[in-house]
């Protein structure tokens, strides 16, 4: 049952989002800088993990995710969001 939830997790999380990365940013550049800043914010949390701790980190990236969550849902609601495109 464990494998069969995380088969169906596992694709909507990054690893979704980087395979359909050129189609969302609709260019190679945008792509790529979205790589290259995944890169450079996983050298700090590698190096920072064991003084940081696991709680500390579980609690500052929840905030970051409750935040950027409430952006992408107040621009849907303030229909700020094309109603045609990958985004729909």
């Amino acid at each position: 049952m464990p494998c069969c939830v995380y088969s169906v997790i596992h694709p909507s999380g990054i690893d979704g989002v980087l395979y359909y990365a050129l189609t969302i940013f609709t260019s190679f550049l945008a792509s790529s800088v979205s790589a290259i800043l995944m890169l450079v914010f996983s050298i700090p949390a590698t190096l920072f993990a064991d003084k940081w701790g696991r709680r500390t980190s579980a609690i500052c990236s929840g905030i970051i995710l409750l935040g950027s969550m409430f952006l992408v849902g107040s621009l849907y609601a303030a229909n700020a969001v094309h109603s045609y495109g990958v985004a729909r």
